[in-house]
């Protein structure tokens, strides 16, 4: 397996213990005190708290500027997560230059790049637009929730899906072409329904694209 491939889904694997603490502690913190014994309501769900896609696609836009000492020292799951993934993607960002109009530039405005942030707004809009039924919103309990794949995505928040997925686009660019814009079409004999071009190595007759 690709080494950078093999660390990106350790990342998610920490990524998705991050995201269980979270929702959990608080599903605890909106439940406490409660006696009534209540079924916790959609509006109290933070999986389903849609108004995180706003806030998330303002930073994405203005930047993710690095923690502060206090911010590191937090004791909120949420802060903490953050950090660390902020962290990850600018670390990613100088160790894989190639792949960088993805992730964050380092520095204190924490610039988001270019291909990252069209991403991003294209799934918020998907789930702003489409709510639960959103494609980027399915649990794909199948897939994800096993203990060596993403087993806290059914966990995540709406704006942790839209960077899970922005995450998914860059990982999915690297493998076909390096996040090669301008890669040379793929003309192989073995290539099916060729030649692949672009970033993804798509087919070239739209048509046939799936």
């Amino acid at each position: 397996m690709n080494n950078k491939i093999l660390v990106s889904l350790l990342s998610a694997a920490l990524i998705s213990a991050a995201s269980l603490l979270s929702a959990n502690e608080q599903i605890d913190a909106d439940t406490a005190g409660s006696t009534d014994g209540a079924m916790i309501t959609t509006a109290m769900d933070p999986t389903k708290d849609f108004s995180l896609i706003d806030a998330f696609e303002q930073e994405v836009e203005t930047g993710f500027p690095p923690c502060t000492e206090e911010q590191w020292q937090s004791k909120s799951p949420a802060t903490q997560q953050r950090c660390q993934l902020v962290k990850w993607a600018q670390e990613e960002f100088e160790d894989y230059p190639h792949c960088a109009r993805f992730f964050i530039e380092p520095g204190p405005q924490g610039k988001v790049g270019d291909l990252g942030k069209m991403i991003a707004k294209s799934i918020g809009e998907d789930i702003r637009k489409n709510r639960e039924a959103s494609v980027f919103m399915q649990d794909y309990a199948e897939d994800f929730d096993r203990p060596n794949m993403c087993p806290g995505f059914k966990n995540f928040t709406p704006d942790m899906k839209v960077a899970f997925y922005t995450w998914i686009y860059e990982l999915t660019a690297f493998a076909e072409s390096s996040c090669n814009a301008d890669v040379e079409p793929n003309t192989d004999n073995d290539v099916p329904n060729g030649p692949a071009v672009c970033m993804y190595q798509l087919e070239k007759a739209v048509a046939l694209r799936s």
